[in-house]
């Protein structure tokens, strides 16, 4: 009987653990595009601006090599960094010759759980929304999911400025593990940064 409470207070305890650390919060800038879905119909913004394209390419090698610092990958930099200049070229061509534009993730200011996500936009959307999202987490995992929008406040800083909260309504159990990964290697590394004692000025 002992032994049977204990396995269940095991459980009870793994299974608070995992609650928790889904709904683990952070700040942070990912790159991040959606469309807004209803009754079948997509609509996308109005497309990339060259900024925005350069950012998508180059955000997720920044995020590598920053992150493995190695001989072996300040090796390969250029190599990265070429590939990189070659890749944006294409995109910047493909977004002219488009007439619709072409979207594409943009850097945006998150505030994000393994349960949902808000964010800023400049495009309108409304409470009950449906949102076909895409988010890159560093160096470069793309996270695909549906998302209902369960809150908006309209901003201030032009006609079209909305501060949205909306929730994960269909998230793939590795998208969702990605996620909580990122949030708790992000608060490591703070608290890290935190604890670390500036260096003396010379």
């Amino acid at each position: 009987m002992d032994q049977e409470q204990h396995e269940s207070d095991c459980a009870t305890a793994a299974d608070a653990g995992d609650e928790r650390r889904e709904w683990r919060r952070i700040d942070d800038r990912l790159l991040l595009d959606y469309s807004v879905l209803a009754e079948g119909a997509e609509y996308h913004g109005d497309g990339a601006s060259d900024e925005a394209i350069h950012a998508l390419i180059a955000q997720p090698t920044f995020d590598l090599l920053a992150r493995a610092q190695t001989p072996e990958m300040a090796a390969l930099a250029p190599w990265l960094l070429k590939m990189d200049w070659m890749l944006e070229l294409v995109l910047k061509t493909l977004r002219r010759m488009a007439h619709d534009g072409l979207p594409v993730p943009q850097l945006t200011d998150v505030n994000i759980s393994a349960n949902g996500v808000r964010f800023r936009t400049f495009r309108r959307v409304e409470e009950g929304d449906r949102l076909a999202l895409e988010m890159i987490l560093p160096p470069f995992t793309p996270i695909r999911t549906i998302a209902c929008v369960s809150r908006v406040i309209k901003g201030s800083r032009a006609p079209e400025d909305y501060h949205v909260a909306a929730q994960f309504v269909e998230l793939k159990p590795d998208d969702r593990e990605a996620l909580i990964r990122h949030i708790l290697l992000i608060e490591a590394e703070r608290l890290r940064a935190r604890r670390i004692p500036p260096e003396p000025a010379c």
